[in-house]
């Protein structure tokens, strides 16, 4: 059984570790282009692939964004004895947090010069998502191993703001 000042040690541990990564995650699709049709059949908008330069600084923003939502979580914990329940909300919002920057990552329509750097980058923070979500409070021992190579990847895409 974890004391609560391990699993306090641990809770920022996770905080740290996810603050490096949030916004590198999303599903493990990336979107291309996409066809929005509106109430007249003949209309439609066009998402085109973003530049480089664009896809990344609007990739930072959204991973720039989890930051207040996760300190929010952590706020919320007592800081000499957090109790299973505050423990458990960190870990949803960070799973919930994760899951809604990975869909807005995934959807910015990355150029195709990035696709497959961004494919792996999503997937590998889906699995680390993943992780957390199922071992729940557990994964705070872990959760540095569980998402370095999602601060790698997202280095490697010179997205700073996911990675740390």
């Amino acid at each position: 059984m974890t004391s609560p000042h391990r699993s306090y040690r641990h809770a920022t541990a996770l905080a740290a570790s996810t603050l490096l990564l949030l916004g590198a995650g999303c599903s493990t699709t990336s979107a291309k282009a996409t066809t929005v049709t509106t109430a007249k059949p003949t209309t439609s908008v066009v998402n085109r692939a973003l530049s480089e330069s664009d896809w990344r600084t609007q990739a930072n923003a959204i991973c720039a964004d989890t930051g207040p939502k996760i300190s929010a979580a952590f706020a919320a914990l007592d800081p000499t004895a957090p109790t299973p329940e505050q423990i458990d909300n960190v870990v949803r919002t960070l799973v919930s947090v994760n899951r809604d920057t990975e869909t807005r990552i995934g959807e910015l329509g990355e150029p195709a010069t990035l696709t497959a750097q961004v494919k792996e980058l999503l997937d590998a923070n889906e699995a680390a998502t993943k992780q957390v979500e199922q071992l729940g409070s557990a994964a705070l021992d872990s959760a540095q191993q569980l998402f370095a190579p999602v601060n790698e990847l997202a280095t490697k895409l010179g997205l700073p703001a996911c990675a740390g």
